[in-house]
């Protein structure tokens, strides 16, 4: 056995302390909790952790592939009134006003 394996089989990794409560995080953060509130709750639990590590944690798990309450993402903009892409793929707007045009503005 080289030393290389036995370093390995010395030095496995543990699952990390967050592990076991994956599944009620991402169940609060579903709902919309912040992370300092997720960090009550896992403290209510007996797990010490900071909003910085459940962050880093959750980040590390692939948190972009898990479903988190976020702000509805902005319409693109062919859905923009008064705008549309032009042949360069670049948006063109176009100015219409609706004022009176015999106002001094």
């Amino acid at each position: 056995m080289s030393h290389v394996d036995e370093f390995l089989k010395r030095d496995k990794k543990g699952h990390g302390k967050l592990a076991p409560w994956l599944d009620d995080i991402v169940k609060l953060r579903k709902k919309g909790a912040s992370y300092r509130a997720v960090c009550r709750y896992l403290a209510e639990c007996g797990v010490t952790a900071t909003p910085a590590e459940v962050h880093a944690y959750m980040h590390r798990c692939g948190r972009n592939k898990l479903t988190i309450a976020r702000s509805p993402a902005p319409s693109p903009i062919s859905d923009t009134p008064g705008a549309s892409i032009g042949p360069d793929g670049l948006p063109e707007f176009k100015w219409n006003p609706r004022a009176d045009p015999n106002s001094s503005w």
